[in-house]
């Protein structure tokens, strides 16, 4: 994770950064844009995706929840 995450735009990259992140498609020059819109952002442009990727870490990511989703998974 960065401060500011360009992501390619896939279904696993969705669900995993969701509005913490930039998505860019495999179409032509759709990078490009991307990253020259983005190094126009100034720093509360991406302390907004900073602030939300870090968040969707803390609360998704921790080791509470992953054996939380285990355990519903496994357990009978």
């Amino acid at each position: 994770m960065t401060r500011l995450n360009l992501l390619i735009n896939v279904s696993f990259n969705r669900a995993v950064a969701k509005n913490g992140a930039l998505y860019w498609s495999k179409d032509s020059g759709d990078l490009e844009k991307l990253i020259n819109k983005s190094s126009e952002f100034n720093s509360e442009d991406i302390a907004k995706y900073t602030t939300a990727a870090v968040g969707r870490v803390e609360s998704e990511f921790t080791w509470e929840n992953i054996i939380d989703k285990y355990e519903k998974r496994f357990v009978l």
